[in-house]
């Protein structure tokens, strides 16, 4: 017997490079020895053999030494921890030696109860009906127990085969204390990294996924443990999906990355007030208040002698035995004593503090330096629990008024703007790649994208408007045939708005005397187009010999034109005027 067992043990104590050796055997051989090259992986993991050759991971040395996928090697060294000889060996139980690859590969999602169901002479689809039932079974040609099949050598399929589709499910209660629990552990864990892009990494359950997979997975284990209920379970963070595993090593379930990251969203206060009461209770004075025993229902009434001299009477009496009432209680102690001292500074003997029946901490002596009247009860104050943001600091669920401050920037509104605007469009094209384009958080992220660019682009037209087009000089008009020239030709004088409602063009021009002429532009089917002019403004129009004004002039733009004859004479007078 035990030469057995030192037979058996001799894997125990094995190097690295035997192990590789053995691997590449056992693949060549193409058998079913999945069992044992799961264990030998989690052995050169566990030892972190795959450094000596240079590999950040097993996951980056199993695929480039052996073409093994991360999902192939993830889900090998799972099948060795659940279906080996003590969850640990490279050898196959013998409670499962009548089962196939691909049967253990279905069983190794089901719970203790649900393996007790499978026997060798189910199919692979009876067994993942154990775990999900199909509503709609295929038929499926029988398959005989233990019966080898393509898909025990995953390493000579195509890629895409090597991808299976996995059932996402909806957290239960239960799973979500486990995701929490998880959570706090990460959160304190990575705590600086969080705070580094809080409200993307914390905040947006969106981007929070992406970033955390590019951090922390890629190239990098994904199996982390984390204490429940005293014990360790631990969870896989793979790339499209998260996977509970329970303390008791049975598969809890496969989940959406978001409920994690809600997880961790939910959990930052949590484990923040935790931390900040933890630091309050340790710096918390550890005297006793009084010689009296502190109780709910003892009263700690304080010796005459604990009060500076002359004192008839004490607000200490009303202490309650909370730490925040004895709290408020030194600090009264502390302000009586400071006023005393204030009042006898100049005089040869004053009584000690410290040798009176009530011990005050000295910070809080050092707190309180305002008088106080006789024995004026100090109002209550708020202590709060501070919670680290990266903005600084928070209060978190007790009322307080936090002091306020200006954060201030050299930076312009539209260079925060095109900032953002970056950022959100990085994160978009982060997040295409991740979800389709049906997404709620996608198209959410579209939308921020596009008020950012909106927002930019109205503001750069307030800041900086488009220049006017240069107006050519007025030419001087030797007939009247050269000015109604001039007025046809007004498409020189540059565009200077454009109504593509209603497809109209105008075109306008100033005049020294401040007089403004506006071509009102449209298409025509029977000529290039059909003008109408307007003249605005301007100085007092001359009257002709019988008393009438030569032309029309608006003090606003209407939808009345002048005539050509009219702008004529207007030209003629401009250059008469001129000379």
């Amino acid at each position: 017997m035990d030469e057995i067992e030192k037979k058996e043990e001799w894997y125990l104590n094995i190097d690295y490079r035997e192990a590789k050796e053995i691997i590449r055997n056992k693949l060549q051989g193409m058998t079913q020895n999945f069992i044992g090259i799961g264990f030998y992986l989690r052995q050169i993991k566990e030892t972190e053999g795959f450094q000596k050759d240079g590999y950040a991971s097993i996951y980056e040395m199993a695929e480039d030494q052996y073409g093994i996928k991360r999902s192939t090697a993830i889900r090998w060294m799972q099948m060795n921890e659940k279906f080996s000889q003590g969850g640990y060996s490279p050898f196959l139980d013998s409670g499962y030696k009548d089962f196939g690859k691909s049967q253990l590969q279905e069983m190794l999602y089901l719970d203790s109860e649900q393996l007790e169901e499978v026997t060798p002479e189910m199919t692979v689809r009876e067994i993942r009906e154990i775990r999900t039932p199909d509503p709609e079974p295929e038929e499926e040609e029988g398959q005989l127990p233990g019966q080898m099949s393509v898909e025990d050598f995953p390493e000579v399929l195509p890629e895409q085969e090597e991808k299976t589709k996995v059932e996402l499910q909806k957290p239960t209660k239960e799973q979500r204390e486990y995701l929490n629990a998880f959570a706090r552990k990460f959160i304190v864990i990575h705590r600086n990294w969080f705070l580094e892009n809080y409200q993307n990494r914390v905040m947006n359950v969106t981007t929070s996924p992406i970033l955390i997979r590019q951090k922390f997975c890629e190239g990098k284990d994904r199996t982390y443990y984390f204490a429940i209920r005293e014990k360790a379970a631990h969870i896989n963070l793979f790339d499209d999906y998260i996977q509970l595993w329970s303390e008791n090593n049975e598969y809890m379930g496969d989940y959406d990355w978001f409920y994690l990251a809600a997880a961790i969203q939910s959990m930052w206060n949590v484990v923040a007030i935790e931390e900040a009461q933890q630091k309050n209770e340790e710096e918390q004075p550890s005297e006793e208040v009084c010689d009296v025993a502190q109780s709910e229902n003892t009263d700690c009434k304080p010796e005459q002698s604990s009060c500076p001299p002359g004192q008839t009477s004490c607000p200490r009496e009303n202490w309650g035995t909370s730490d925040e009432d004895q709290l408020q209680g030194w600090r009264e102690c502390a302000a009586c004593w400071n006023h005393y001292k204030k009042l006898h500074e100049h005089d040869e003997k004053i009584p000690k503090e410290e040798n009176v029946g009530i011990e005050i901490p000295q910070d809080i002596m050092e707190e309180v330096t305002e008088p106080v009247e006789d024995y004026q009860e100090i109002p209550e104050e708020n202590e709060p629990v501070i919670v680290e943001q990266p903005e600084g600091i928070a209060i978190v669920d007790i009322p307080s008024e936090p002091e306020l401050y200006e954060e201030v920037s050299e930076k312009t509104d539209i260079d925060i703007a095109k900032e953002e605007n970056q950022k959100a469009q990085m994160y978009l094209e982060m997040a295409e790649k991740e979800f389709g384009p049906n997404d709620i958080r996608i198209r959410k992220q579209k939308i921020l994208v596009a008020a950012l660019a909106g927002y930019i682009h109205d503001l750069d037209m307030v800041l900086n408007p488009p220049e006017e087009p240069e107006q050519p000089e007025l030419p001087i008009f030797r007939n009247n045939d050269q000015r109604k020239e001039w007025l046809r030709n007004h498409r020189d004088w540059g565009v200077w708005y454009t109504d593509e409602h209603i497809g109209c063009i105008y075109y306008k021009y100033d005049f020294e005397n401040g007089a403004r002429l506006i071509a009102e532009e449209y298409e025509s089917k029977y000529t290039d187009y059909v003008s109408y002019l307007h003249l605005i403004n301007g100085p007092k129009v001359p009257r002709g010999k019988n008393g009438q004004t030569k032309w029309t002039i608006h003090d606003c733009y209407t939808k009345y034109p002048n005539s050509e004859s009219e702008l004529v004479e207007f030209l003629k007078w401009i250059q008469k005027g001129e000379k």
